[in-house]
């Protein structure tokens, strides 16, 4: 048995077969084209490539999507960091593959993920955020994803934890997705760098013809103190919304993944150090904050895992 498993983000499409322990045999990684059309277009023919290559034939699809997913019916609701909404994936694929097919969004599938592959195997309470261009949530009650009346919950990246703070990519202002994803970190420390144009980390910079998070983290490991101070913000940011959300859920655990984990020695301890300020149990330290193991792989696992509940 095999499944082709597709992990779609604001900037990279990572597609895989995989068996039913969940391990890669073939994968395929592209850009995340900024139209719609093309987008649909890239992801259709992304996994037309994958079956006429997989060693075994395949059974279902599953897709991991940056955006408001319904999962019921495969709509894409709304879609923050790329230019598709209004449009039920699901369907679209399900028509043209005639294959069984899943959608959901990233940020519930990699906390899945989590669940039947990573760190969390033995939980049946906890709660994933991936950390990347934009910032999403998952929690898991019980064992199961919880998706909420609407099925769209765990949107943890559109809290607002700062009233009338930077414009979000979804419309609103203060979203901790503004305040504590990649593109804020390069956000703050491009305006760090212009407003002050003699300093260290405009030095750094003004060559460059883009600023990543990444960028940011590599020139604070290098000693630049105002990089330092950029994840120190973002790191207590992060903190007071993870207080929040365990005074709201208790959970037993909470897993930090996506490509902003790997700078956690930057602002992991000021993380922690905020969460236990905000959160109102002083028990609150027993329940563990952790960096997922998986890495980016937990969405394209948790997609897997996903599809193969479908084939019966």
């Amino acid at each position: 048995m095999a499944i082709v498993a597709i992990d779609v983000g604001g900037t990279k499409i990572w597609a895989a077969v995989l068996d039913s322990r969940l391990s890669i045999s073939l994968e395929r990684r592209e850009a995340t084209p900024q139209d719609k059309d093309q987008l649909i277009s890239l992801i259709v023919e992304v996994i037309s490539d994958l079956i006429k290559r997989a060693p075994q034939p395949i059974k279902a699809v599953g897709i991991a999507f940056a955006g408001l997913i319904d999962f019921r019916s495969g709509l894409i609701v709304k879609a923050p960091n790329l230019p598709i909404s209004g449009v039920s994936l699901r369907e679209i694929l399900t028509k043209k593959f005639k294959l069984p097919v899943a959608v959901d969004n990233d940020a519930n599938l990699a906390a899945w993920g989590e669940k039947v592959a990573g760190i969390a195997k033995d939980r049946e309470d906890f709660i994933g955020l991936t950390l990347g261009t934009g910032i999403g949530g998952g929690i898991i009650i019980d064992g199961q994803i919880y998706r909420g009346y609407l099925g769209t919950a765990a949107e943890i990246g559109h809290m607002v934890v700062e009233i009338g703070g930077p414009k979000c990519n979804c419309g609103r202002h203060g979203c901790l997705e503004s305040l504590a994803s990649g593109t804020a970190i390069a956000r703050m420390a491009n305006e760090e760098a212009y407003s002050r144009p003699n300093s260290p980390l405009h030095k750094a910079v003004v060559k460059i013809d883009e600023i990543t998070g990444e960028l940011v983290a590599d020139l604070a490991r290098q000693g630049n103190q105002q990089a330092k101070k950029i994840f120190q913000r973002m790191g207590r940011v992060l903190g007071i919304a993870l207080g929040s959300l365990i005074n709201i859920f208790s959970p037993e655990l909470i897993v930090l993944g996506g490509g902003m984990a790997k700078s956690a020695d930057l602002f992991l301890s000021y993380t922690k150090e905020a969460t236990l300020e905000t959160a109102i149990d002083p028990r609150a330290s027993k329940i563990e904050l952790v960096v997922s193991k998986l890495g980016n792989r937990a969405g394209l696992l948790g997609a897997g895992s996903l599809a193969e509940s479908l084939i019966s």
